[in-house]
């Protein structure tokens, strides 16, 4: 008992805890559901849903812009200034709220060009309540000042909630364009009440900013902003490029593989994003206190990874079965993607002491050039092998990102660690 109550004091794995359970509620939650609702709609139907969600992540980063990392960044660097947080706060919401409003236009254009759009208007737009509930959401504030519990909690009764509302309101095929939004109003519940919480909690004043420091916001955060674009572009462009070349049925496939590994993706996004408010502030100290802190915190959590990634692939026919019965042809495509969570865990302290440093650049870099050469490439490969070029296209990309972290990193940062500046 005073082993576990000592691991619960300790602010980086309750951070870790917290959002683990957020992302657990997000993601694992609407996965339950995704049986009943492939069985009721149809794989074709599903596979119109994976498009929407892919067009979702695309826009929620957009308003997102970076600032689960910058955000938390100036948060958990300032987290005893409350005049200043404050003004962070109002910088951030007025920032989010300008990039909404630009995105639903974008978004209104993007679903009339786009053939599935057209032919599923109202599933589309019902869909962009995911991005406005996102864009509530304070998480980036409560994760630089290593407080999580509220919001965890709220998140996992408000998701709770809105995916069981999915069994009594889905009922027949036509019912696919409901779903998207109940997903979206779990977002938005949990987003204002987390957004009242925050004012109400610290005696917050919300104030919106003029608009010249809105686009100096958003100038300062542009390198981020440009990477996270791209990470976003090569990760979530695959179904819409599916869907120019294979039926809806093989794009409700993808889909099942997408949610699974998103699985993976998140519980390292979980992990990154908790320990980032640390790796910040170690980073003022030097590099031996970074290098004790992965060395404690990294290297458990690298063979989780890996065991979790071998025990998918071990059970991938069991876990294909579960959501669409009697069609096992595509098990050897999910062990071939579960390379990918390993591929991605490497790069994470890199990356995570590059821009704790304030190197945006080079991870811009690094993020854009996958995204210029990545897309193509996976066009190519969809064109001439349909899914599984698609597949392997994106464990190259993947690939290709973590060699170039590791490759800038004993090039350029090492030696940037190392000077007096430190």
């Amino acid at each position: 008992m005073l082993l576990i109550t000592s691991i619960l004091k300790n602010k980086v794995i309750r951070n870790f805890i917290s959002l683990a359970l957020i992302q657990l509620t997000n993601f694992i939650i609407p996965i339950l559901t995704f049986p009943y609702v492939i069985k009721i709609v149809g794989l074709s139907h599903f596979g119109i849903i994976t498009a929407i969600l892919s067009s979702i992540i695309f826009f929620q980063n957009v308003v997102d812009y970076g600032f689960n990392i910058s955000a938390t960044r100036e948060v958990a660097q300032n987290k005893n200034n409350e005049l200043l947080l404050n003004n962070i706060v109002n910088s951030i919401y007025s920032t989010k709220f300008l990039l909404l409003i630009i995105c639903f236009v974008f978004y209104l254009i993007f679903v009339c060009l786009y053939k599935i759009g057209q032919e599923n208007f109202l599933a589309f737009i019902l869909g962009f309540s995911m991005v406005v509930g996102n864009a509530l959401l304070p998480t980036w504030f409560f994760q630089g000042i290593e407080r999580m519990d509220f919001l965890t909690l709220l998140n996992v009764i408000s998701k709770i909630f809105f995916n069981g509302m999915i069994f009594l309101v889905i009922k027949d095929s036509n019912d696919y364009q409901w779903v998207c939004l109940l997903y979206g109003l779990g977002n938005v519940v949990s987003g204002l009440i987390g957004t009242l919480y925050l004012f109400k909690s610290k005696n917050y004043t919300l104030k919106f900013i003029p608009l010249s420091k809105i686009i100096k916001t958003l100038s300062e955060g542009r390198f981020i902003f440009y990477s996270n674009l791209s990470i976003s572009l090569y990760s979530n462009s695959t179904s819409l490029i599916l869907s120019y070349f294979v039926t809806p049925y093989i794009l409700g496939i993808y889909g099942i593989f997408e949610r699974i590994i998103l699985l993976y993706r998140h519980l390292l996004s979980v992990y990154s994003n908790s320990i980032y408010p640390r790796v910040c502030q170690l980073s003022l100290s030097g590099t031996q206190p970074l290098y004790q802190f992965f060395r404690t915190y990294y290297l458990p959590f690298f063979i989780l990874i890996v065991v979790l990634s071998l025990i998918g692939m071990l059970f991938a026919k069991i876990i294909i079965n579960y959501f669409i019965p009697n069609d096992l042809l595509y098990y050897k495509y999910l062990q071939l993607l579960l390379l990918t969570p390993i591929v991605i865990c490497v790069n994470i302290p890199f990356y995570q002491i590059l821009i704790a440093k304030n190197m945006q650049k080079i991870y811009q870099k690094i993020y854009t050039s996958a995204c210029v050469f990545g897309i193509p490439m996976v066009i190519v490969m969809t064109y001439k092998f349909d899914l599984i070029g698609a597949l392997i296209g994106i464990i190259i990309i993947e690939s290709y990102v973590t060699f170039s972290f590791l490759s800038h990193f004993y090039t350029k940062i090492i030696q940037f660690l190392n000077t007096k500046k430190l």
